[in-house]
Protein backbone atom coordinates (compact mmCIF):
# COMPACT_ATOMS: atom_id res chain seq x y z
CA UNK A 1 0.00 0.00 0.00
CA UNK A 2 2.77 2.44 0.87
CA UNK A 3 4.60 1.66 -2.37
CA UNK A 4 1.47 2.35 -4.39
CA UNK A 5 0.91 5.66 -2.62
CA UNK A 6 4.53 6.71 -3.14
CA UNK A 7 4.36 5.86 -6.86
CA UNK A 8 1.17 7.86 -7.23
CA UNK A 9 2.68 10.85 -5.44
CA UNK A 10 5.78 10.68 -7.64
CA UNK A 11 3.69 10.79 -10.82
CA UNK A 12 1.64 13.75 -9.60
CA UNK A 13 4.11 16.50 -10.69
CA UNK A 14 4.32 15.07 -14.22
CA UNK A 15 0.54 14.89 -14.39
CA UNK A 16 0.16 18.50 -13.26
CA UNK A 17 2.75 19.70 -15.80
CA UNK A 18 1.01 17.72 -18.53
CA UNK A 19 -2.41 19.15 -17.71
CA UNK A 20 -1.14 22.74 -17.54
CA UNK A 21 0.80 22.31 -20.78
CA UNK A 22 -2.23 20.96 -22.63
CA UNK A 23 -4.42 23.77 -21.26
CA UNK A 24 -1.88 26.40 -22.24
CA UNK A 25 -1.44 25.01 -25.75
CA UNK A 26 -5.20 24.78 -26.32
CA UNK A 27 -5.58 28.43 -25.32
CA UNK A 28 -2.68 29.56 -27.50
CA UNK A 29 -3.63 27.63 -30.60
CA UNK A 30 -7.25 28.73 -30.56
CA UNK A 31 -8.25 30.37 -33.84
CA UNK A 32 -7.71 34.10 -34.18
CA UNK A 33 -5.14 36.56 -32.91
CA UNK A 34 -5.95 37.76 -29.39
CA UNK A 35 -4.54 41.24 -30.04
CA UNK A 36 -6.45 41.67 -33.29
CA UNK A 37 -9.70 40.41 -31.77
CA UNK A 38 -9.30 42.72 -28.76
CA UNK A 39 -8.66 45.80 -30.91
CA UNK A 40 -11.49 44.94 -33.29
CA UNK A 41 -13.88 44.62 -30.33
CA UNK A 42 -12.69 47.96 -28.92
CA UNK A 43 -13.10 49.68 -32.31
CA UNK A 44 -16.65 48.48 -32.85
CA UNK A 45 -15.77 45.84 -35.42
CA UNK A 46 -13.43 48.03 -37.47
CA UNK A 47 -10.04 46.50 -38.30
CA UNK A 48 -7.14 48.09 -36.42
CA UNK A 49 -3.91 49.24 -38.10
CA UNK A 50 -1.10 46.67 -38.20
CA UNK A 51 1.10 48.88 -35.98
CA UNK A 52 -1.56 48.94 -33.26
CA UNK A 53 -1.89 45.15 -33.39
CA UNK A 54 1.88 44.71 -33.11
CA UNK A 55 2.06 47.17 -30.21
CA UNK A 56 -0.69 45.32 -28.32
CA UNK A 57 0.98 41.95 -29.01
CA UNK A 58 4.20 43.36 -27.55
CA UNK A 59 2.34 44.80 -24.53
CA UNK A 60 0.57 41.50 -23.83
CA UNK A 61 3.75 39.49 -24.33
CA UNK A 62 2.29 37.58 -27.27
CA UNK A 63 5.45 38.12 -29.31
CA UNK A 64 7.58 36.20 -26.79
CA UNK A 65 8.56 32.58 -27.51
CA UNK A 66 6.06 29.91 -26.47
CA UNK A 67 8.21 28.45 -23.62
CA UNK A 68 8.67 31.91 -22.09
CA UNK A 69 4.92 32.55 -22.23
CA UNK A 70 4.22 29.12 -20.67
CA UNK A 71 6.56 29.75 -17.72
CA UNK A 72 5.08 33.23 -17.23
CA UNK A 73 1.54 31.80 -17.39
CA UNK A 74 2.26 28.99 -14.90
CA UNK A 75 4.06 31.29 -12.46
CA UNK A 76 1.15 33.73 -12.61
CA UNK A 77 -1.36 30.93 -12.05
CA UNK A 78 0.60 29.72 -9.01
CA UNK A 79 0.36 33.24 -7.57
CA UNK A 80 -3.35 33.40 -8.33
CA UNK A 81 -2.90 35.89 -11.18
CA UNK A 82 -4.99 34.49 -14.01
CA UNK A 83 -4.52 37.54 -16.23
CA UNK A 84 -6.61 40.45 -17.38
CA UNK A 85 -10.18 40.08 -18.50
CA UNK A 86 -10.65 40.96 -22.15
CA UNK A 87 -14.38 41.42 -21.67
CA UNK A 88 -14.39 44.01 -18.88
Amino acid sequence: MNGYLIRRLLTLPALIVGITLISFLLLNFAPGDAAEITLRRQNGGIAAPREAILALRRELGLDDPLPVRYVRWVSGALRGDLGDSYRT
